[in-house]
């Protein structure tokens, strides 16, 4: 079929959501299935390291994977992330078919919230700005790198996500980076706009959950898997075009705003899966939040010192004791950090305190945020957590 013919079959769109390299729609395709495309230019989403060759590959990669590893068939039906339906080429734009799901994760937990007016906030004269969302202002909003947040805001989100719903969702997203850092990829750019959730029709409570968006993620073709269909595939596709030397000297222009880890933002190289971990956890910060925000200062999506001033200041000031590394990061010893103590767990969790049963994803949380990357816990073990603890 012509790529013009295999166009047509996806009818009926609707711009969803994009960004800068591409565009996403949600449309119907064959047998009147509800699906997504993501459109990208593929002159403008091919600069490191956005590639849309290595994402294409990654994609076909893990569909084949669950096509012919034995290791399918222990995971979820889809392994909780995003899959290939199809592909093709139409003039200069890449198009990826992809599975439709309701929500990104930050819409799901707007619809999980309520919005409070603050009454002292709408009689300051100092605060007559327009009304934002608080995720919104959150987000999107650089005020002189948050200086202005010492202004209270006119709207307040109450978090009311039930917690074992949180934790679901956190269970399925690290069953997702499991399978993607058990087939050697790294994501590194886990945020909630890079996780979709569909809602089951019949019960609210069901949620099926899905990484999304591969486009600056890096594979370890020495981790690929040694069947000898998948070798076979691997011959055919491109990871290379990402432009990075080798595995000791990864890109660090990687990873959005407050979800970036401390390693990447202090120039650190040859980091590993663990990356996503730390982004994870600041997104469980988020989910158990009272406010719908995460627990880092705003203007660490805007700035990188300001960033890891609100991790110090959050986690602790890290020493050679919690992370021997960081003494040889000329960035940390120059700057001089202030020393801060680690905040307590009902100040970073505050949903998770007073709930019976869940004492012990306390532990799974703190192991997720050590500074030292040897230390800090995989998906698999996390998994075994939820699994010991009967979630």
């Amino acid at each position: 079929m012509s790529m013009v013919g295999k166009d047509q079959l996806y009818h009926s769109r609707v711009r969803i959501g994009g960004g800068r390299f591409s565009n996403i729609y949600r449309c119907v395709g064959p047998s009147d299935a509800i699906c997504a495309l993501k459109i990208v230019d593929t002159d403008d989403y091919n600069v490191p390291p956005h590639s849309i060759t290595v994402e294409l590959s990654i994609l076909k990669y893990l569909k084949s994977v669950l096509n012919h590893c034995d290791h399918a068939s222990n995971n979820n039906n889809n392994n909780n992330v995003a899959l290939l339906i199809d592909e093709y080429k139409k003039y200069d734009d890449q198009i990826l078919v992809l599975p439709y799901y309701q929500f990104t994760l930050l819409d799901y937990v707007r619809k999980n919230s309520r919005m409070r007016t603050n009454f002292t906030a709408l009689l300051s004269t100092d605060n007559q700005e327009a009304p934002l969302d608080p995720i919104d202002e959150y987000f999107y909003t650089d005020d002189d790198y948050g200086q202005a947040s010492a202004v209270a805001p006119r709207y307040q989100r109450i978090n009311k996500l039930d917690i074992r719903k949180a934790m679901n969702i956190i269970k399925q997203i690290l069953q997702g980076l499991n399978f993607i850092h058990d087939n050697g990829i790294i994501h590194r750019d886990i945020k909630p706009e890079n996780i979709l959730i569909s809602v089951d029709d019949d019960d609210e409570d069901e949620v099926q959950v899905a990484i999304t968006d591969f486009g600056i993620s890096y594979m370890d073709k020495h981790q690929i898997k040694r069947q000898e269909s998948l070798v076979e595939l691997c011959k055919e596709l491109d990871f290379t075009r990402s432009a990075e030397p080798d595995a000791g000297h990864k890109f660090t222009q990687i990873s959005s705003g407050v979800f970036k880890p401390p390693e990447v933002v202090l120039g650190i190289t040859d980091y590993g899966t663990e990356l996503d971990i730390w982004s994870l956890g600041i997104i469980v910060s988020q989910l158990l939040s009272k406010d719908c925000l995460p627990v880092l200062n705003k203007s660490g999506n805007f700035s990188d010192i300001a960033l890891l001033q609100s991790i110090f200041q959050t986690f602790g000031t890290p020493d050679e004791h919690c992370w021997p590394r960081v003494q040889e990061i000329d960035i940390f010893r120059n700057f001089n950090f202030t020393k801060y103590e680690k905040k307590e767990i009902d100040e970073v969790l505050p949903k998770l305190q007073g709930e019976e049963g869940f004492s012990w994803f306390e532990k799974v949380f703190n192991q997720m945020m050590e500074y030292d990357a040897n230390k800090r816990i995989t998906a698999e073990k996390a998994l075994e957590e939820f699994t010991r603890s009967g979630f």
